[in-house]
Protein backbone atom coordinates (compact mmCIF):
# COMPACT_ATOMS: atom_id res chain seq x y z
CA UNK A 1 0.00 0.00 0.00
CA UNK A 2 1.00 3.60 -1.11
CA UNK A 3 1.16 6.73 0.90
CA UNK A 4 -0.71 9.33 -0.21
CA UNK A 5 1.52 11.76 -2.52
CA UNK A 6 1.82 15.54 -2.45
CA UNK A 7 0.92 18.13 -2.17
CA UNK A 8 -0.47 17.99 1.49
CA UNK A 9 -2.68 20.32 3.38
CA UNK A 10 -1.27 21.60 6.73
CA UNK A 11 -2.97 22.54 9.57
CA UNK A 12 -1.24 24.66 12.27
CA UNK A 13 -1.71 26.07 15.84
CA UNK A 14 0.00 28.01 18.13
CA UNK A 15 -0.85 27.77 21.41
CA UNK A 16 -0.26 30.81 23.84
CA UNK A 17 -1.62 29.91 26.70
CA UNK A 18 1.79 30.25 28.76
CA UNK A 19 1.30 34.25 28.08
CA UNK A 20 -1.14 33.74 30.57
CA UNK A 21 0.52 32.14 33.34
CA UNK A 22 2.11 33.38 36.74
CA UNK A 23 5.25 32.49 35.38
CA UNK A 24 5.33 34.27 31.95
CA UNK A 25 4.53 37.67 34.15
CA UNK A 26 6.87 37.00 36.66
CA UNK A 27 9.87 35.74 34.62
CA UNK A 28 8.71 37.01 30.99
CA UNK A 29 9.38 34.75 27.76
CA UNK A 30 11.51 31.42 28.09
CA UNK A 31 13.42 32.76 25.26
CA UNK A 32 15.05 35.42 27.17
CA UNK A 33 16.01 33.55 30.36
CA UNK A 34 19.69 33.34 29.71
CA UNK A 35 21.05 32.01 33.08
CA UNK A 36 18.18 30.29 34.90
CA UNK A 37 15.27 27.93 34.19
CA UNK A 38 11.87 28.62 35.94
CA UNK A 39 9.98 25.33 35.58
CA UNK A 40 6.06 26.44 35.80
CA UNK A 41 4.29 24.97 38.98
CA UNK A 42 1.16 22.52 37.95
CA UNK A 43 -0.99 25.49 38.89
CA UNK A 44 0.02 27.30 35.94
CA UNK A 45 -1.17 24.45 33.92
CA UNK A 46 -4.41 24.23 35.15
CA UNK A 47 -6.59 26.90 34.49
CA UNK A 48 -6.71 29.57 31.88
CA UNK A 49 -6.53 32.94 33.37
CA UNK A 50 -9.27 34.91 32.47
CA UNK A 51 -7.94 38.50 31.91
CA UNK A 52 -6.08 39.90 28.60
CA UNK A 53 -2.45 39.62 28.17
CA UNK A 54 -0.26 41.30 25.74
CA UNK A 55 2.97 40.03 25.45
CA UNK A 56 6.15 42.55 25.42
CA UNK A 57 7.83 40.67 22.26
CA UNK A 58 4.41 39.28 20.63
CA UNK A 59 1.78 41.77 19.83
CA UNK A 60 -0.92 39.48 19.89
CA UNK A 61 -3.54 39.74 22.12
CA UNK A 62 -4.97 36.70 23.92
CA UNK A 63 -9.02 37.52 24.65
CA UNK A 64 -11.26 35.50 27.69
CA UNK A 65 -12.23 32.24 27.30
CA UNK A 66 -15.82 33.35 27.19
CA UNK A 67 -17.60 34.99 24.00
CA UNK A 68 -18.74 38.35 23.70
CA UNK A 69 -21.52 39.82 21.72
CA UNK A 70 -20.14 43.44 21.94
CA UNK A 71 -18.00 44.31 18.59
CA UNK A 72 -14.26 44.95 19.95
CA UNK A 73 -12.21 48.08 18.56
CA UNK A 74 -11.02 48.18 15.10
CA UNK A 75 -7.46 47.54 15.62
CA UNK A 76 -6.70 49.62 12.61
CA UNK A 77 -4.11 47.11 11.07
CA UNK A 78 -7.29 45.61 8.89
CA UNK A 79 -7.57 48.25 4.97
CA UNK A 80 -11.14 47.41 4.03
CA UNK A 81 -11.32 48.26 -0.03
CA UNK A 82 -14.54 48.14 -2.03
CA UNK A 83 -15.12 49.28 -5.67
CA UNK A 84 -18.42 50.77 -7.38
CA UNK A 85 -20.17 53.52 -9.84
CA UNK A 86 -22.53 56.38 -9.72
CA UNK A 87 -24.35 56.27 -12.68
CA UNK A 88 -27.62 57.82 -13.04
CA UNK A 89 -29.94 55.60 -10.77
CA UNK A 90 -26.80 53.54 -8.31
CA UNK A 91 -27.79 56.09 -5.54
CA UNK A 92 -30.13 53.72 -3.91
CA UNK A 93 -27.21 51.15 -4.33
CA UNK A 94 -24.87 53.06 -2.98
CA UNK A 95 -26.99 53.75 0.11
CA UNK A 96 -27.58 50.10 0.60
CA UNK A 97 -23.93 49.01 0.00
CA UNK A 98 -21.56 52.00 1.05
CA UNK A 99 -23.71 53.95 3.45
CA UNK A 100 -25.20 50.85 4.65
CA UNK A 101 -21.77 49.43 5.49
CA UNK A 102 -20.47 52.10 7.64
CA UNK A 103 -23.49 52.25 9.52
CA UNK A 104 -23.08 48.71 10.67
CA UNK A 105 -20.43 46.53 10.23
CA UNK A 106 -17.52 48.85 9.04
CA UNK A 107 -18.55 51.09 12.53
CA UNK A 108 -15.24 52.19 13.88
CA UNK A 109 -13.33 51.45 10.41
CA UNK A 110 -12.65 53.57 7.18
CA UNK A 111 -13.49 52.60 4.12
CA UNK A 112 -11.63 52.96 0.52
CA UNK A 113 -13.66 53.30 -2.33
CA UNK A 114 -12.63 52.27 -5.80
CA UNK A 115 -14.44 54.81 -8.32
CA UNK A 116 -13.97 55.87 -11.66
CA UNK A 117 -13.13 59.82 -12.16
CA UNK A 118 -15.90 60.72 -13.82
CA UNK A 119 -17.95 60.19 -10.18
CA UNK A 120 -15.73 62.44 -8.32
CA UNK A 121 -17.98 65.47 -8.44
CA UNK A 122 -21.26 62.77 -8.38
CA UNK A 123 -19.73 61.72 -5.04
CA UNK A 124 -18.64 65.05 -3.81
CA UNK A 125 -22.26 66.27 -3.85
CA UNK A 126 -24.30 62.80 -2.09
CA UNK A 127 -21.36 63.24 0.75
CA UNK A 128 -22.77 67.29 1.23
CA UNK A 129 -26.31 65.90 1.57
CA UNK A 130 -28.00 65.73 5.15
CA UNK A 131 -27.43 62.43 7.02
CA UNK A 132 -24.32 61.72 4.95
CA UNK A 133 -21.46 63.36 6.63
CA UNK A 134 -20.27 61.24 9.21
CA UNK A 135 -20.18 58.05 7.16
CA UNK A 136 -18.33 60.02 4.24
CA UNK A 137 -15.49 61.39 6.84
CA UNK A 138 -14.71 57.46 7.03
CA UNK A 139 -15.27 57.05 3.05
CA UNK A 140 -11.78 57.50 1.47
CA UNK A 141 -12.38 57.74 -2.84
CA UNK A 142 -9.54 55.76 -4.68
CA UNK A 143 -10.28 57.68 -8.15
CA UNK A 144 -9.31 55.32 -11.06
CA UNK A 145 -10.24 55.74 -15.05
CA UNK A 146 -11.19 52.31 -16.25
CA UNK A 147 -14.50 51.47 -18.73
CA UNK A 148 -17.52 51.32 -16.77
CA UNK A 149 -19.13 48.03 -16.93
CA UNK A 150 -20.25 45.73 -14.36
CA UNK A 151 -18.64 42.65 -15.57
CA UNK A 152 -15.31 41.63 -17.22
CA UNK A 153 -12.54 44.21 -18.09
CA UNK A 154 -13.69 47.56 -16.11
CA UNK A 155 -14.27 45.79 -12.78
CA UNK A 156 -10.32 44.11 -13.30
CA UNK A 157 -9.15 47.30 -14.06
CA UNK A 158 -10.63 48.72 -11.14
CA UNK A 159 -9.16 46.31 -9.05
CA UNK A 160 -5.72 46.43 -10.41
CA UNK A 161 -5.58 50.51 -9.98
CA UNK A 162 -7.43 50.74 -7.18
CA UNK A 163 -4.89 48.32 -5.43
CA UNK A 164 -1.98 49.99 -7.23
CA UNK A 165 -2.69 53.11 -5.49
CA UNK A 166 -3.58 51.32 -2.60
CA UNK A 167 0.06 49.98 -1.58
CA UNK A 168 1.61 53.22 -3.18
CA UNK A 169 -0.56 55.59 -0.98
CA UNK A 170 -1.51 53.69 2.27
CA UNK A 171 0.59 51.15 2.99
CA UNK A 172 0.22 51.37 6.85
CA UNK A 173 -1.78 48.13 7.05
CA UNK A 174 -0.86 44.41 8.03
CA UNK A 175 -4.23 43.06 5.74
CA UNK A 176 -5.72 44.83 2.74
CA UNK A 177 -9.72 43.14 2.60
CA UNK A 178 -10.77 43.52 -1.30
CA UNK A 179 -14.80 42.88 -2.14
CA UNK A 180 -17.39 43.25 -3.73
CA UNK A 181 -19.91 45.83 -1.94
CA UNK A 182 -22.43 43.70 -1.85
CA UNK A 183 -19.80 41.83 0.80
CA UNK A 184 -20.64 41.61 4.82
CA UNK A 185 -17.65 40.77 6.82
CA UNK A 186 -17.91 40.03 10.77
CA UNK A 187 -15.01 42.59 11.28
CA UNK A 188 -13.96 41.29 15.42
CA UNK A 189 -14.38 38.06 13.85
CA UNK A 190 -11.80 38.61 11.28
CA UNK A 191 -9.60 40.59 13.80
CA UNK A 192 -9.43 37.69 15.90
CA UNK A 193 -8.52 35.13 13.08
CA UNK A 194 -5.87 37.27 11.40
CA UNK A 195 -4.18 38.10 14.99
CA UNK A 196 -1.93 34.84 14.95
CA UNK A 197 -0.47 34.69 11.57
CA UNK A 198 2.34 35.91 10.02
CA UNK A 199 1.56 38.90 8.30
CA UNK A 200 4.85 40.04 7.64
CA UNK A 201 4.88 37.38 4.59
CA UNK A 202 3.25 36.60 1.72
CA UNK A 203 0.21 35.33 2.01
CA UNK A 204 -3.82 35.77 0.75
CA UNK A 205 -7.11 34.63 2.70
CA UNK A 206 -9.52 33.16 0.79
CA UNK A 207 -13.22 31.99 1.47
CA UNK A 208 -14.00 29.62 -1.15
CA UNK A 209 -12.73 25.43 -2.00
CA UNK A 210 -10.26 25.16 -4.42
CA UNK A 211 -11.45 25.51 -8.21
CA UNK A 212 -10.51 25.45 -12.09
CA UNK A 213 -8.40 28.20 -12.66
CA UNK A 214 -10.57 30.35 -14.95
CA UNK A 215 -13.77 28.51 -13.24
CA UNK A 216 -16.98 30.44 -14.34
CA UNK A 217 -20.52 30.08 -13.54
CA UNK A 218 -22.12 31.51 -16.77
CA UNK A 219 -24.69 28.88 -17.58
CA UNK A 220 -23.68 25.92 -19.44
CA UNK A 221 -19.86 27.53 -20.16
CA UNK A 222 -19.01 26.70 -16.57
CA UNK A 223 -15.87 25.21 -17.05
CA UNK A 224 -15.58 26.73 -20.19
CA UNK A 225 -11.50 27.31 -20.12
CA UNK A 226 -11.28 23.27 -19.42
CA UNK A 227 -8.54 23.88 -17.10
CA UNK A 228 -6.93 21.53 -15.45
CA UNK A 229 -8.81 19.71 -12.16
CA UNK A 230 -5.28 18.47 -10.11
CA UNK A 231 -5.22 20.26 -7.03
CA UNK A 232 -1.65 22.29 -8.30
CA UNK A 233 -3.47 23.79 -10.96
CA UNK A 234 -6.48 24.94 -8.84
CA UNK A 235 -6.94 27.92 -6.37
CA UNK A 236 -9.67 29.49 -4.67
CA UNK A 237 -12.33 32.13 -5.77
CA UNK A 238 -11.08 35.62 -5.36
CA UNK A 239 -14.12 37.20 -3.53
CA UNK A 240 -13.46 38.64 -0.98
CA UNK A 241 -9.17 38.38 -1.68
CA UNK A 242 -7.55 39.42 1.40
CA UNK A 243 -3.74 40.59 1.35
CA UNK A 244 -0.98 40.74 3.56
CA UNK A 245 0.94 43.93 3.05
CA UNK A 246 4.48 41.71 1.68
CA UNK A 247 1.59 40.17 -0.77
CA UNK A 248 0.08 42.93 -2.27
CA UNK A 249 3.51 44.42 -2.64
CA UNK A 250 4.55 41.54 -4.67
CA UNK A 251 1.32 41.90 -6.72
CA UNK A 252 1.62 45.40 -7.36
CA UNK A 253 4.24 45.04 -10.31
CA UNK A 254 1.66 42.65 -11.95
CA UNK A 255 -1.07 45.35 -11.38
CA UNK A 256 1.73 48.26 -13.05
CA UNK A 257 1.48 46.14 -15.61
CA UNK A 258 -1.82 45.40 -16.44
CA UNK A 259 -1.80 41.95 -15.16
CA UNK A 260 -5.63 41.68 -14.42
CA UNK A 261 -7.13 43.76 -17.38
CA UNK A 262 -5.46 41.06 -19.67
CA UNK A 263 -5.99 37.77 -17.81
CA UNK A 264 -9.72 38.84 -18.08
CA UNK A 265 -9.41 39.54 -21.68
CA UNK A 266 -7.77 36.60 -22.63
CA UNK A 267 -9.71 34.12 -19.93
CA UNK A 268 -13.48 36.13 -20.83
CA UNK A 269 -13.38 36.24 -16.86
CA UNK A 270 -13.82 39.06 -14.17
CA UNK A 271 -12.12 40.27 -11.84
CA UNK A 272 -12.92 37.52 -8.77
CA UNK A 273 -12.14 34.81 -11.37
CA UNK A 274 -8.97 36.48 -12.57
CA UNK A 275 -7.20 37.29 -9.83
CA UNK A 276 -6.98 33.82 -8.61
CA UNK A 277 -4.79 33.42 -11.62
CA UNK A 278 -2.63 36.57 -10.99
CA UNK A 279 -2.52 34.77 -7.40
CA UNK A 280 -1.28 31.58 -9.16
CA UNK A 281 1.35 32.39 -11.40
CA UNK A 282 2.89 34.27 -8.51
CA UNK A 283 2.98 30.84 -6.17
CA UNK A 284 1.12 33.04 -3.69
CA UNK A 285 0.19 30.72 -0.43
CA UNK A 286 -3.24 31.30 0.43
CA UNK A 287 -5.12 30.39 3.97
CA UNK A 288 -8.78 29.45 4.16
CA UNK A 289 -11.56 31.59 6.25
CA UNK A 290 -14.19 30.62 7.83
CA UNK A 291 -16.96 30.03 4.91
CA UNK A 292 -18.71 33.49 3.38
CA UNK A 293 -21.60 31.86 1.65
CA UNK A 294 -22.44 33.67 -1.73
CA UNK A 295 -26.10 32.47 -0.99
CA UNK A 296 -28.60 32.54 2.13
CA UNK A 297 -29.72 28.96 1.82
CA UNK A 298 -29.63 25.85 3.80
CA UNK A 299 -27.06 24.35 1.03
CA UNK A 300 -24.76 27.61 1.62
CA UNK A 301 -24.78 28.88 5.03
CA UNK A 302 -28.09 30.38 6.98
CA UNK A 303 -27.45 33.75 8.70
CA UNK A 304 -30.40 32.60 11.08
CA UNK A 305 -27.58 30.18 12.72
CA UNK A 306 -24.35 31.42 11.38
CA UNK A 307 -22.00 30.98 14.01
CA UNK A 308 -19.08 29.66 12.28
CA UNK A 309 -19.55 31.95 8.99
CA UNK A 310 -17.16 35.46 8.89
CA UNK A 311 -19.79 37.21 6.79
CA UNK A 312 -22.09 36.91 3.66
CA UNK A 313 -21.37 38.34 -0.06
CA UNK A 314 -24.62 38.89 -2.31
CA UNK A 315 -26.72 39.61 0.54
CA UNK A 316 -29.09 42.45 -1.36
CA UNK A 317 -29.83 39.64 -4.12
CA UNK A 318 -33.32 37.59 -3.87
CA UNK A 319 -33.13 34.72 -1.66
CA UNK A 320 -36.39 33.08 -2.66
CA UNK A 321 -37.95 34.75 0.51
CA UNK A 322 -36.98 38.08 0.62
CA UNK A 323 -34.24 40.55 -0.21
CA UNK A 324 -32.13 41.28 2.72
CA UNK A 325 -30.28 44.82 3.23
CA UNK A 326 -27.39 45.85 5.46
CA UNK A 327 -29.62 46.24 8.73
CA UNK A 328 -31.16 43.14 8.05
CA UNK A 329 -28.08 41.38 7.01
CA UNK A 330 -26.14 43.24 10.55
CA UNK A 331 -28.77 42.70 13.23
CA UNK A 332 -29.09 38.94 12.15
CA UNK A 333 -25.15 38.16 12.62
CA UNK A 334 -25.40 40.44 15.42
CA UNK A 335 -27.46 38.15 17.69
CA UNK A 336 -24.85 35.52 17.79
CA UNK A 337 -21.39 35.27 18.67
CA UNK A 338 -18.72 34.11 16.66
CA UNK A 339 -16.02 31.27 17.58
CA UNK A 340 -13.70 31.89 20.17
CA UNK A 341 -9.79 31.27 19.44
CA UNK A 342 -7.46 29.14 18.96
CA UNK A 343 -8.22 28.41 15.75
CA UNK A 344 -6.86 26.13 13.22
CA UNK A 345 -5.83 27.23 9.78
CA UNK A 346 -5.71 25.34 6.25
CA UNK A 347 -3.33 26.74 3.75
CA UNK A 348 -1.84 25.46 0.55
CA UNK A 349 0.39 26.81 -2.06
CA UNK A 350 -0.03 25.23 -5.47
CA UNK A 351 2.99 25.44 -7.78
CA UNK A 352 0.96 24.23 -11.09
CA UNK A 353 2.19 27.38 -12.89
CA UNK A 354 6.17 26.08 -12.53
CA UNK A 355 4.46 22.84 -14.39
CA UNK A 356 3.83 25.49 -17.35
CA UNK A 357 5.69 26.23 -20.65
CA UNK A 358 5.27 30.13 -20.07
CA UNK A 359 7.49 29.57 -16.61
CA UNK A 360 9.90 27.99 -18.94
CA UNK A 361 9.95 30.55 -20.85
CA UNK A 362 10.04 33.70 -18.47
CA UNK A 363 10.23 32.48 -15.31
CA UNK A 364 8.94 34.08 -11.95
CA UNK A 365 6.00 36.57 -12.35
CA UNK A 366 7.52 38.06 -9.57
CA UNK A 367 10.90 39.08 -11.54
CA UNK A 368 9.60 40.57 -14.28
CA UNK A 369 9.94 44.45 -14.19
CA UNK A 370 8.45 45.24 -17.87
CA UNK A 371 6.21 43.04 -19.80
CA UNK A 372 3.68 40.78 -18.39
CA UNK A 373 2.96 37.52 -19.58
CA UNK A 374 -0.62 36.08 -19.16
CA UNK A 375 -0.50 32.12 -19.67
CA UNK A 376 -2.52 31.11 -22.20
CA UNK A 377 -5.15 28.78 -21.77
CA UNK A 378 -3.66 25.69 -22.86
CA UNK A 379 -0.76 26.36 -20.18
CA UNK A 380 -3.88 26.03 -17.55
CA UNK A 381 -4.85 22.25 -19.01
CA UNK A 382 -2.21 20.56 -17.01
CA UNK A 383 1.70 20.05 -16.11
CA UNK A 384 3.97 20.15 -19.24
CA UNK A 385 6.98 21.27 -18.00
CA UNK A 386 8.72 19.60 -14.85
CA UNK A 387 10.67 22.68 -12.78
CA UNK A 388 12.79 20.04 -11.39
CA UNK A 389 13.83 18.52 -14.21
CA UNK A 390 17.69 19.61 -15.63
CA UNK A 391 16.39 21.00 -18.42
CA UNK A 392 14.60 23.93 -15.88
CA UNK A 393 15.71 27.37 -16.94
CA UNK A 394 13.29 29.15 -14.47
CA UNK A 395 14.76 32.07 -12.98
Amino acid sequence: MTFPPPPYQYKWLRPKGFLTTDTYKTYGNASDWVDEWHNMPVSDCQQWKKETVVSPVDTDVLVKDTPTTTPIPSNKSIAYITYGYLKPGSEPRFEMFIKGALETWLQGNDLYYVLNLQFQEKLESICMQEGYQEICSRLYPIYVQCTERYYGASPCCKMEQGLLKMIQEHDNYEWYVYQDDDMYIRTDYLEEFVKPLPSHEAMVLTAKPTRELGHTWDGDHRLRNNCSSHVDFKYPWGQPIIYSKPALQEVSNGFALKAMSDICQKFGITHDVGNPILHWMYLLPEVRLPTIPARDTPSYGRIDRPSPLMGMHGFGRPNGRTTRNTTDVHQAFSQYTYPTPPYQYTWHRPKGYMQTETYRLYGNASSWKDTWHTIPISDCQGPVHDPWSNSSTST
